[in-house]
């Protein structure tokens, strides 16, 4: 029997729906916490995604919970288990059925800004109560822009309906509410820039996500790892979901991209980008910078490029006669082994371009004058790298 639910999600959680768990459970070895915000056109995609994980379930060492969000509107053709609106969330069962939703709801409210980036540690903060574990996976879903935000309806986790979003300064003030966890997994589209993985470093210890497109996660797949060996690395783990993710028929023939990075080498990665930068300022060869800014691979937002790409094609470029030239080399190197063999854990990708990208993507911008080098000096990553007044070099050279 459905039961009454107070008119806000940040009442203590009572269940909505018969075959709802006591809450809160017993501590596990995992706790898969997963934030899916369908208020778009992912909406249908949102609630494959969610059967996706009932292939999974939870079991006695793994708890599955997630909140998924829809659209109120009867237009916008998605009816599947009713044409709900607002979010629930869900206790994740194992079921086989594709088109139906079988988990216990745990909550549900008719209005919500999926948006706001203080309803999404609301989340993770009550997921992390009911359910507590020895290590977390946070798992989100959602349209994303990066860290710039030319228009909001292309920004981070952006609502339809509120038009809200959460912005790049909001995800770190999202994990200082709600506190770290040990694996984040941006099923989201050009998160693995540093920019915004520089922001995070602190509050997650692996981070998977993609330079540019991300087509969706084998979720079923990579979460049977830890259901089948529960003391299985956080590491194995990343490995595993990108592994899956390649392997994916679907992604035949398209660019893709997808990578794990240990965050507690992006301070040294900030380091060593601020010498090689200004590395590159004192060699100033124009013609090299402007071969770099022309042949990297860029994402779908162009100030985006590809990190490991630009500084060899700058380097391959470089005319070794001007002063400078040698120690730039040697600074490039130093950059590359700090890029390749302490930031990155595994990168795979497949495709014309994807195959070649480098892990992470980098504020590069294009060859025509940019506007977004303001907005970048807000970042952290800019302080603790002064990237910011490379931006502003780079920019001079068309």
């Amino acid at each position: 029997m459905r039961l009454l639910l107070a008119a806000s999600l940040f009442a203590p959680a009572v269940p909505v729906f018969s075959g709802a768990p006591a809450l809160p459970l017993k501590p596990k070895k995992w706790t898969v916490i997963v934030y899916i915000n369908g208020k778009s056109n992912l909406e249908g995609n949102s609630f494959d995604r969610i059967n996706n994980l009932e292939c999974a379930g939870s079991d006695s060492n793994v708890n599955i919970v997630a909140e998924y969000s829809r659209l109120h509107s009867a237009g916008d053709g998605f009816t599947r288990d009713g044409d709900w609106g607002g979010s629930r969330r869900y206790y994740i069962t194992r079921d086989a059925d594709s088109g139906h939703i079988a988990s216990p709801v745990l909550q549900q409210n008719d209005s919500v800004d999926s948006g706001d980036w203080r309803h999404v540690a609301d989340f993770i903060k009550w997921a992390k109560t009911n359910f507590p574990a020895e290590r977390y996976i946070l798992l989100y879903r959602f349209h994303g822009g990066g860290w710039i935000d030319p228009s909001r309806n292309k920004a981070m986790n952006y609502d339809n309906e509120t038009r809200t979003f959460t912005s790049t300064a909001e995800m770190a003030r999202i994990f200082q509410e709600a506190g770290p966890v040990d694996l984040y997994l941006s099923d989201v589209c050009m998160m693995q820039s540093l920019e915004v993985l520089y922001g995070i470093k602190d509050y997650v210890k692996v981070a998977v996500g993609a330079e540019n497109l991300s087509y969706g996660f084998n979720y079923y797949a990579s979460l049977s790892l830890i259901k089948a060996r529960p003391a299985v690395t956080i590491e194995a783990v990343a490995k595993k979901f990108i592994a899956d993710y390649a392997a994916q028929p679907g992604l035949n023939g398209l660019d893709y991209q997808l990578s794990a990075v240990n965050t507690s080498a992006l301070g040294d990665m900030a380091t060593e980008l601020g010498r090689w930068s200004a590395a590159v300022m004192r060699a100033d060869d124009k013609a090299a910078v402007l071969a770099a800014k022309r042949g990297v691979a860029r994402s779908e937002q162009p100030q985006y490029a590809d990190l490991k790409l630009f500084a060899q094609i700058l380097a391959a470029r470089l005319d070794m006669r001007r002063p400078g030239a040698a120690e730039l080399i040697a600074e490039t190197r130093a950059l590359l082994e700090v890029l390749n063999n302490r930031l990155l854990l595994d990168n795979a990708g497949g495709g014309a371009v994807g195959a070649g990208l480098g892990g992470v993507t980098v504020y590069v911008p294009p060859v025509d004058m940019d506007g977004y080098v303001a907005q970048h000096s807000a970042l952290e990553f800019a302080n603790s790298s002064g990237w910011t007044k490379f931006a502003l070099y780079l920019n001079r050279i068309n």
